[in-house]
């Protein structure tokens, strides 16, 4: 063969190589434009975390997720669940469809302000008179972005657990 062309291949394969090196660098940037947006995560756990100070200057806590309501619901409940599985709180959900928005704010159905950590949410809703268990989604925040071999990127959560950007729902 004419060493000509293995000059073209290789001229070729440097080529793809700065290609491959400039996409993992625009990916990183892209990345880690993620942090500090929530994200709505396949696990029906929730983590309930300070998301700012009240006018005393005591700390609010927030917890939010996502219930898929299905097509036109006529309401419905969600319920928050301690680590033991027991319910510290009822909420009422709205009649809807598609993905209702919840906030809970650690205060257990006794008035009782309950420690920051992870809950466990399910959710009933009203569907053509009946009701039936509904899909919940747990929203965490990004805190960083680690991108490893294969430029998979790797989110870092404020509850301490990581997941792959390709299991995320949905950004907000």
């Amino acid at each position: 063969s004419d060493p000509k062309d293995f000059t073209g291949v290789q001229e070729l394969n440097q080529a793809f190589g700065d290609l491959s090196t400039n996409l993992t660098g625009a990916q990183a940037i892209q990345a880690s434009s993620l942090v500090g947006r929530s994200v709505a995560t396949n696990s029906s756990t929730g983590h309930l975390g300070a998301v700012g100070l009240n006018a005393d200057g005591e700390p609010v806590f927030a917890m939010r997720a996502s219930i898929d309501m299905g097509v036109g619901a006529d309401g419905g409940k969600f319920y928050v669940h301690d680590t033991n599985g027991d319910v510290v709180f009822t909420g009422n959900l709205p009649p809807g469809s598609g993905a209702m928005p919840v906030i809970w704010d650690g205060v257990a159905s006794n008035g009782e302000q309950l420690p920051p950590g992870d809950y466990h949410i399910s959710a009933d809703v009203n569907l053509d008179g009946s009701s039936r268990s509904a899909r919940v989604y747990g929203h965490d925040q990004v805190v960083s972005v680690a991108i490893g071999a294969g430029n998979q990127v790797t989110l870092n959560l404020s509850s301490g657990r990581s997941m792959d950007v390709s299991d995320v729902k949905e950004f907000f």
